[in-house]
């Protein structure tokens, strides 16, 4: 059996890892940027697929034929876009921990466009956002992504995965620790600004003339900034820690998504 013959036999089997890898690709983080052409997307999902293909499992193929693929499509398309929402769920806690510093110093008056996700934000939480993106990729987080996108194959054969209810149970459990981690780091920008504001308040209570709204916006600007840039480090050992769970964050998915007896 020469090459052709052998990719003509696997093209349903490179067909179905296309679609997991592609929905993975549609939520990793940065590959899903809108900046990213849909074009180097489908090509990086085709060489990712054409590398997988020989550890692909795709004994359960056998004997569909026809409109019996849909499902399994549907199934792959699933598998991928919940591996991918993982991990961009778990990289989200520095843009929400932005938001709420954003607030608090007051740039919520002033939201700009984010042309990444065309969304509405502060330049802290982007900024905050790419530090982590930063990180994540410092770390090593695109060898962890592909790693566990490769034992995905190993662990839930093409066609076979189970959509358990523990699935929602796990994201929503991660959903809850990534709200924690995004309030632990903007904590103490949140307490500097409350000082900031309990001050003002009192003085003006000594002083009616004194003009709260513009020394007061400043002031929480100003602290809030040096508090921001103070407590950077923290931010980067909490994410670490964080970013770090993740590879054990995806096995236990992988692990709830595998069919029974696997």
């Amino acid at each position: 059996m020469d090459f052709v013959d052998i990719m003509v036999a696997r093209m349903p089997a490179f067909a179905l890892t296309l679609v997991r890898i592609g929905g993975f690709l549609t939520l990793a983080p940065a590959f899903s940027a809108r900046m990213v052409p849909v074009a180097f997307r489908f090509w990086i999902s085709m060489f990712l697929s054409l590398l997988l293909l020989p550890v692909v499992d795709g004994s359960a193929l056998a004997g569909v034929a026809g409109v019996g693929y849909f499902p399994l499509v549907l199934r792959e398309l699933v598998v991928g876009l919940l591996l991918g929402f993982v991990v961009m769920l778990a990289l989200l806690s520095g843009n929400y921990a932005g938001k709420i510093v954003g607030v608090h110093m007051g740039f919520g008056l002033a939201t700009i466009m984010d042309p990444v996700t065309s969304e509405q934000g502060t330049l802290i939480d982007q900024l905050q956002g790419l530090i982590v993106l930063i990180l994540f990729f410092t770390l090593g987080g695109h060898r962890m992504l592909l790693l566990a996108l490769s034992s995905s194959f190993k662990v839930i054969p093409l066609g076979a995965a189970q959509l358990p209810t523990a699935v929602t149970d796990g994201v929503v459990r991660l959903f809850l620790h990534v709200i924690l981690l995004g309030i632990q780091i903007a904590i103490p920008v949140i307490a500097s600004v409350f000082v900031v504001e309990a001050a003002v308040g009192i003085l003006s209570k000594g002083a009616p003339q004194f003009n709260v709204f513009t020394v007061g916006l400043a002031l929480r600007i100003l602290v809030g900034a040096l508090v921001l840039v103070a407590t950077i480090p923290l931010m980067v050992i909490l994410m670490k820690g964080f970013i770090f769970t993740l590879p054990g964050e995806l096995h236990n998915l992988i692990g709830l998504l595998a069919p029974r007896g696997a």
